[in-house]
């Protein structure tokens, strides 16, 4: 058997072999095939299933996608509604981590969640109540915290103050 790739041998030879073992493959395909479908019209046969006539040694070989017959519409179903379950479950993960981290490090918290009211909060009163602090900076983050939440006490607060 002539080695596949190698310099000596002309393409033509290993083109050749690749055609000789795919015929080989396809006749044990059809002959497969032919076997399956004089084994199908039998109802009750020992060693195959009663609904497909398949044998059951290869039933048990073959995918599970193709075993349950699942269409493509109710597949396509599925990858949707599991992508959608991976988006909520990331999006809770995300509010919980921001909600945690918004008393402590109100930047790292808004890394994850870019409108965390009370991390916005928190900066603006820090803005607010440091000797030398910004007004319009600390204007703008109790703003921004009352975009994202409009019933923000806090934020309502910090303007009214900064305003007076």
């Amino acid at each position: 058997m002539p080695i596949v790739g190698h310099s000596r041998y002309p393409r033509s030879v290993q083109q050749a072999d690749v055609v000789e073992r795919l015929t080989k493959v396809f006749r044990k395909l059809i002959a497969g095939a032919s076997s399956e479908k004089s084994r199908k019209g039998r109802r009750r046969r020992h060693g195959t299933s009663a609904s497909h006539g398949y044998p059951r040694a290869t039933a048990g070989r073959r995918a599970w996608l193709v075993k349950q017959e699942i269409s493509l519409w109710r597949l396509s179903s599925l990858v949707c509604v599991l992508l959608a379950l991976i988006w909520v479950g990331w999006r809770i993960i995300a509010q919980t981590t921001a909600l945690n981290l918004a008393t402590y490090d109100p930047n790292r918290a808004l890394s994850w969640v870019a409108d965390e009211p009370a991390a916005l909060d928190l900066l603006a009163g820090r803005e607010f109540s440091r000797p030398g602090g910004n007004l319009d900076s600390a204007r703008e983050w109790a703003k921004n915290a009352l975009r994202s939440n409009p019933l923000d006490a806090r934020a309502l607060t910090l303007l009214g103050l900064i305003a007076e």
